[in-house]
C-alpha cells in the first residue's frame, strides 16, 4: 500500500512522456544539486555583501541597495542556473 503513489506517478510519467529515464535514479543529480546550491549561495552572498559594503547614506539608500542586491541576485541565479544546466547536463 505504501508504494502505490510512487508507482502511480511513475506510470503517469511514463505514459505521458514515454521515457523511462525520467523514472530511474541518476546519482549525478545529487552532485548537480550540490554544485548549484554552492554556486547560488556564493552569488547571493557576494552580491549582497558587495552592495551593502559600498552603500553610503541613510536608511533610504540602504533600502535602495537591498532592492538592487535582491534583483541582481535573482538575475544572477537564473543566469547561473541556465549555464550550469547547459554545461553539466
Amino acid at each position: 500500500m505504501s508504494t502505490w503513489p510512487s508507482r502511480h506517478y511513475q506510470y503517469h510519467i511514463l505514459r505521458a512522456t514515454g521515457d523511462e529515464d525520467l523514472i530511474s535514479f541518476n546519482p549525478f543529480f545529487i552532485s548537480f544539486a550540490l554544485i548549484k546550491s554552492f554556486v547560488f549561495a556564493f552569488l547571493i552572498s557576494s552580491i549582497s555583501s558587495f552592495k551593502g559594503y559600498f552603500t553610503q547614506g541613510g536608511a533610504l539608500e540602504v533600502g535602495i541597495a537591498s532592492t538592487e542586491a535582491v534583483t541582481t541576485s535573482i538575475i544572477a541565479v537564473l543566469s547561473a542556473d541556465y549555464f550550469l544546466a547547459y554545461l553539466l547536463l
